[in-house]
């Protein structure tokens, strides 16, 4: 309290007016918010009568920053601690009565709990953008190594959950030199900080590097005659059993890993909740130890403990239990057992896009690039991997996997923030209040489900419940949110009920092949659908490196290198459609129109020049590309679609070109003009050197 008065004495006798000295006695008795209330509240008429230019209006900027920030208000002691920091460098004549490092530290340490409770909503890049100012603080201020070992564990922490594998081994390391100074070498802290160097080098395939690191952490953990039995030496042995698993140790992860579960079964002190967490960890990894030494028996043995264990700890829809039921199929699967493994690669493959459903609000539109790809990407792969294996047709997985396929392209597709701009720009705002309160409900669930620590399930379900009955009011207030919902979530079903008679539908799919190891190859199949097909059927296609010999040929110039694709009017080509179309021709023959949406590199693949015979495909039916055939849900009239087109045609290259000038063009595009105009569409079409200089 002396340092407060102190403070408060700098100023002119106006300045100890009853608010501060009232805000001074609450800050003795610890009532830190309420003191920062009396302390806020005198500074406009400190302002006022004295000026910021007075140290006694300083030092009360500074005690209302410094009460928000005890009181835990961070976002309020954030604003004044700026505000302190800003007088003071405007004001020289004040550096000889101020302290610098109380105020900066004061505000430095704000601006890291600021990151911190970013950090545990999701908001991965304000998390950044709060470290890298406190980085700055750091260089410009010269703070020492007790500031600078809060703020590289908080990046390493950081980069080490985005997967940001170099800057997370990068702090990491300086976290652990630092370690040496702040806690001393043997100790229990600088033992966690070695352990976090082996995972982070562990992530970046360093295992030789990474067990030096383990191994030293053991060898302090020893000297200091720790408790065997204790989470630190489970964690330990853990860490060092799944380096071991790396390096193909199988006998050393093994006896670690047994180890575990001999010390925890045996702990009595350890909380029912956290030893089930970490039996189902050791079991998962034991599970794995003795697939990769391919004993399945064993290892179906441990996985079935595992998710015994984990059941109890994680939402039912964890990634967890999703990541753990496709070690178990895998396994399953490799003993033979098809059938067995059948539910596991489906419910697996569910619970990861349930999971996806409920963090989605809390994602930004490039965290769901990535969890979408890299996540949700394995299983996906490993049903269809499974379904090439086993039966292509099989009626559940060829169901799943098309609506596994519209479900991850058309996430890809529909912004989340298109949806959000619609709903708030509406007049409606019962519609607009009840949005808001939807989306701060969906983020919690997100971070319900995302924390590694949550085993609260019955707040997870009146989450759940109160996110449900707030979208039912919402699809009935609003077409745009129940369109939204529709599209977001389509199924071949929905498709299907959009297809005419004469219609079809395919659905290229490109994966990875997965059976006991990743297989350095990729698959294309075709999965189709028409107006009344009982179940999409699934057709394979060939492999990527077949379509590359054909796509990757060399020519001189860029028209001869796609009439060796394609061939020429007069000499077809009928390569590509032998390997893309003629597995799939029985089932399009009698269509009339087919919606197509390729994938991988089918999507460089020109379609309507696919030839058959002396015939070019678009010629014999009408194609049209989609990015998804989800599109189809959205088919609209072409007449309400849009009201102005441009057309190009008859375009006169010049005379250095490749392409020739095509005279047919230009009266295809008097023909197509002519069709949109009776729709009252506006056409603007350019010719000859005109279209050449729009273009380019």
């Amino acid at each position: 309290m002396n340092k407060i008065l102190l403070l408060l004495l700098l100023a002119s006798p106006l300045a100890i007016s009853q608010q501060i000295s009232l805000g001074a006695q609450y800050y003795k008795k610890g009532e830190y918010l309420k003191a920062a209330y009396s302390f806020k509240a005198e500074i406009p008429l400190l302002k006022r009568d004295v000026g910021e230019k007075n140290k006694g209006y300083l030092a009360t900027v500074f005690l209302t920053a410094e009460s928000f920030s005890k009181a835990q208000r961070t976002n309020e002691s954030l604003q004044y601690y700026s505000e302190a920091l800003k007088i003071y460098k405007k004001y020289p004549s004040l550096k000889k009565d101020f302290k610098l490092k109380r105020l900066v530290r004061g505000y430095y340490n704000a601006l890291l709990m600021s990151s911190f409770e970013m950090f545990l909503a999701d908001n991965y890049k304000e998390t950044e953008k709060k470290l890298l100012e406190c980085n700055s603080l750091v260089r410009e201020y010269n703070l020492g190594d007790s500031d600078k070992y809060p703020l590289y564990k908080a990046f390493s922490q950081l980069y080490g959950k985005t997967g940001n594998v170099n800057h997370h081994l990068d702090y990491t390391l300086k976290t652990l030199e630092l370690s040496k100074v702040i806690n001393g070498e043997n100790t229990v802290g600088h033992i966690k900080e070695l352990s976090n160097t082996a995972v982070a080098l562990d992530g970046l395939f360093k295992y030789d590097e990474a067990l030096v690191y383990i191994e030293k952490a053991f060898s302090i953990f020893l000297d200091l005659d720790l408790d065997v039995l204790g989470p630190l030496a489970s964690h330990l042995l853990t860490v060092r059993a799944s380096i071991n698993i790396s390096l193909e140790n199988f006998n050393k992860s093994e006896k670690d890993l047994l180890l575990v579960i001999r010390s925890l079964n045996k702990n009595k002190d350890i909380h029912p909740s956290y030893k089930k967490r970490f039996l189902g960890s050791a079991y998962q990894n034991l599970g794995y130890t003795y697939y990769k030494i391919k004993n399945y028996d064993k290892s179906a043995n441990y996985y079935n403990l595992s998710l015994e264990n984990y059941k109890d700890v994680f939402d039912s829809n964890s990634l967890a239990i999703a990541n753990l039921e496709l070690n178990l199929a895998n396994t399953l699967d490799n003993q033979g057992k098809q059938n067995s493994a059948k539910p596991y690669y489906l419910s697996s493959l569910k619970k990861a896009s349930v999971n996806y459903r409920n963090i989605y609000y809390g994602l930004s539109e490039e965290e769901k690039f990535l969890f979408l790809n890299i996540r949700i990407g394995t299983y996906f792969t490993s049903l269809s991997s499974f379904a090439l294996r086993s039966n292509s047709n099989d009626i559940t997985i060829v169901n799943e996997l098309y609506n596994a396929t519209l479900f991850q392209k058309n996430q890809l597709l529909n912004s989340s923030i298109r949806l959000k701009d619609a709903i708030l720009s509406s007049n409606n705002l019962q519609l607009k209040t009840e949005f808001n309160e939807w989306l701060e409900v969906k983020k919690k669930l997100s971070k319900a489900y995302l924390s590694e620590n949550s085993n609260d399930n019955t707040n997870i379900f009146a989450l759940e419940s109160k996110a449900n009955f707030l979208e039912k009011n919402l699809v009935n207030q609003s077409e745009k949110f129940k369109k939204f919902n529709d599209i977001s979530n389509p199924s071949w079903k929905s498709i299907q009920e959009k297809l005419k008679p004469g219609e079809l539908a395919i659905e290229f799919i490109d994966f990875e092949h997965y059976f006991q190891k990743w297989i350095d190859k990729k698959f294309y199949c075709a999965l189709i659908i028409d107006h009344e097909s009982e179940n999409p059927k699934m057709v394979y296609l060939f492999e990527e490196s077949e379509l590359l010999n054909i796509l990757n040929r060399n020519k001189t110039n860029l028209r001869d290198g796609i009439e060796s694709i394609y061939g020429t009017l007069d000499k077809k080509n009928n390569e590509l459609y032998n390997l893309i179309w003629k597995p799939i021709e029985t089932f399009t023959q009698d269509s009339n129109i087919i919606y197509f949406a390729p994938s991988g590199l089918l999507n460089y693949v020109s379609f309507s020049s696919l030839s058959k015979g002396n015939d070019f495909l678009s010629n014999s039916m009408n194609l049209v590309q989609l990015t998804s055939t989800a599109k189809i849900i959205e088919k609209t009239d072409i007449s309400k679609s849009f009201k102005k087109a441009t057309l190009f045609g008859g375009i006169d290259y010049g005379k250095n070109s490749e392409w020739s000038y095509l005279e047919a063009t230009k009266t295809e595009i008097k023909e197509i003009s002519k069709i949109l105009n009776q729709n009252n569409i506006t056409v603007e079409s350019f010719t000859g050197l005109n279209a050449k200089k729009v273009m380019f």
